[in-house]
């Protein structure tokens, strides 16, 4: 005799200038899986973490005949895919794919930056982050043909070699009304937010960039007059900051990532001298400034005390930019073929400025990057009926992961259940076919700890099963077969039918047991089948709700075959033997009627009888030949 066993278990079927790294987010991922990567001045850049030049491509130091201005040309930005390289950066004059090759001259246009320092910014598209870009440039405001003519971008995409190719522009979002600076920032969400300044209106203009495009954001009126022009904003680390220069003032306000509001006034200070070059260190107590040529300076913004120079060998510096691992890199003036470095921006009394020699001109121009930003956290979540395991990541622009505090996280399960905690817990919903918004909210890990929030729907679809079927199986008698159940719990459970058949397809009705109703609790059933029949012989169980709904259970077949094992003899007094026929690899189990495993014995090739049973106590037992290919079971009695 030999059954096929099935165990039914359950019973529910149920994330200027974005600046988050450093001592911030960025510093929480050493070593970078990717190196991000700047190019910047007359086709000069840097590498990261290495401090080296790209390796892919070369600078170019001499200008070009066609274009022998260049070596004049103020200003840069500078966007990189997904895998560190770089897809597009701009002088200002001309956007240059990663190879070095001017792929759009936004002079020719008439509606370029000019030759603003911070007058460009680059930042990827929302809806293809990694394969289409946007590049902002606004005002000259010193004259030349790209005077007054507002502010402008155009759109570049990666061929299919990854190399940035000229997609289209220029679209004016603004007139002359704004100077030639601009910053952007992201929400942490896959939005980001643009911003320009007049300082003769003491107005901020802000612009929302998502999936949808670019959208005109209300204006905000900081009430300080200045007069001059707007030459410099950054925005801080943490991104709750911005500073700007304008017209001989510098002033740090409150900013808000997540609706990119721009609030009240936090420090302001008179400066006489001209601010190109602004920017926050990792811990936001200090902001550091360098003017036409000027050596490096700086504020406290905590203590608002005024300016002074940082020591060392200063060289001359233009502008300024964080790179991902926190230290603040300086563009040089004219000619210059150097990169500054200040080393620990934190503590602007003891850090050492280093230089890195490159072999193309940092002239004024240092990148205005805006893509040092994290990924929107996103949640996974794994719906086994009304049972969902969640999980998040959270990876900064490079694929990274970036720390997260530890236990911070927070889960709404969205069905007024009690808040989840950890980084991947598990709930179960109530039955039912059900949609819930689910939404994570953590802290990360630096000295930022902003708080961060995913959302996600879950789809359930799952109802209670009426009956947790634990087992079904069939065992040869000399009176025919016993086939024997049991249920771990029972819901308006009227009773059970026992159906055979003889060819698998076709079953008819052996007999009826009644149910238990509704129980939690365990419970065993059995029925005789005394008809006897040589070969194969198929049982199913069909369960009957006190409603008249049934549920068929999984088929079972018994092997009246000559070549069964022969258990003799039954019922026995201290031991029974077992006998096999052929030359097989052979498993014994002796199990109780609740179905726990007492005795096990594996038995090797050219072993054909084995004789056990002097343990066992008086009562009834199942014992299972399995021969790999077939699975044996018999009812034995222990008198």
């Amino acid at each position: 005799m030999k059954t096929t066993i099935t165990f039914l278990k359950a019973t529910i079927y149920c994330l200027a200038l974005v600046v988050i790294h450093s001592e911030s987010l960025f510093a929480q991922v050493s070593p970078y899986s990717i190196s991000p990567q700047w190019r910047f001045g007359i086709q000069s850049g840097l590498n990261f973490p290495s401090g080296s030049y790209p390796t892919s491509g070369a600078p170019i130091s001499t200008p070009a005949a066609s274009n022998p201005g260049i070596a004049s040309i103020e200003g840069s930005t500078s966007v990189s895919d997904t895998t560190g390289a770089v897809a597009v950066y701009t002088n200002t004059m001309n956007a240059y794919n990663k190879n070095n090759i001017s792929v759009r001259n936004i002079v020719t246009d008439n509606k370029c930056g000019g030759s603003a320092i911070a007058g460009g910014v680059a930042i990827p598209d929302p809806a293809s982050p990694n394969d289409t870009y946007y590049l902002f440039v606004a005002n000259d405001i010193s004259g030349g043909s790209c005077q007054f003519q507002g502010i402008n971008y155009y759109k570049f995409k990666k061929d299919g070699a990854g190399i940035a190719q000229y997609l289209s522009g220029w679209t004016n979002i603004i007139g002359n009304v704004v100077d030639e600076c601009l910053v952007s920032a992201t929400d942490g969400k896959g939005t980001y937010w643009l911003y320009a300044h007049s300082a003769s209106t003491n107005t901020f203009y802000s612009w929302k960039i998502d999936a949808t495009g670019v959208t005109a954001l209300a204006n905000t009126n900081i009430g300080n007059a200045s007069g001059g022009n707007s030459s410099s904003m950054k925005i801080s680390p943490c991104q709750n900051k911005i500073a700007w220069y304008g017209g001989g003032q510098l002033a740090v306000y409150n900013y808000n990532r997540t609706t990119g509001a721009i609030g009240a006034l936090i420090r302001s200070w008179v400066d006489v001298n001209f601010k190109y070059g602004l920017e926050f260190s990792p811990d936001e107590n200090i902001l550091y400034v360098a003017g036409q040529g000027s050596t490096v300076q700086y504020y406290n913004i905590t203590t608002g005390a005024p300016v002074a120079t940082l020591g060392g060998a200063a060289p001359s510096s233009w502008s300024m930019q964080m790179g991902p691992d926190g230290k603040i890199y300086t563009s040089g003036t004219t000619g210059s073929t150097t990169v500054g470095v200040i080393n620990d921006p934190n503590n602007p009394t003891t850090t050492t400025y280093s230089s890195i020699a490159d072999a193309g001109s940092t002239f004024r121009g240092l990148s205005n990057i805006s893509w040092l930003t994290p990924d929107a956290p996103k949640i996974n979540a794994v719906v086994t009926g009304c049972a969902v395991d969640f999980s998040y990541i959270f990876k900064n622009y490079f694929k990274s992961n970036i720390a997260i505090q530890a236990g911070s996280e927070s889960w709404n399960f969205g069905d007024a259940s009690a808040l989840g905690t950890g980084a991947t817990p598990s709930h179960t919903y109530p039955t039912g076919t059900n949609t819930y918004t689910v939404t994570l909210t953590f802290n990360d890990g630096s000295t930022c700890g902003q708080q961060w929030t995913a959302t996600t729907t879950v789809n359930t679809s799952c109802v209670v099963a009426p009956v947790t079927l634990v087992n079904f199986t069939g065992i040869e008698t000399e009176e025919g077969t016993t086939l024997l159940w049991s249920t771990a719990s029972e819901l308006n459970n009227d009773y059970f039918e026992i159906q055979r058949s003889d060819d698998g397809i076709n079953f008819y009705s052996i007999g009826k047991v009644k149910g238990k109703g509704s129980t939690s609790s365990y419970s065993s059933y059995s029925i005789d089948d005394a008809s006897y029949s040589t070969g194969l012989v198929y049982y199913r169980l069909v369960q009957h709700d006190i409603d008249g709904k049934t549920t068929s259970s999984y088929i079972i077949k018994i092997d009246r075959s000559s070549s069964s094992p022969v258990v003799s003899p039954n019922p026995f007094t201290n031991n029974f033997t077992i006998s096999f026929s052929g030359n097989k690899n052979v498993e014994i189990k002796i199990l109780d009627m609740l179905g726990r495993v007492v005795e096990k014995r594996k038995m090797e090739e050219n072993v054909y009888s084995v004789t056990l049973g002097e343990e066992l106590s008086k009562g009834s037992y199942i014992v299972n030949v399995n021969t790999n290919t077939e699975n044996y079971f018999y009812k034995i009695i222990k008198d």
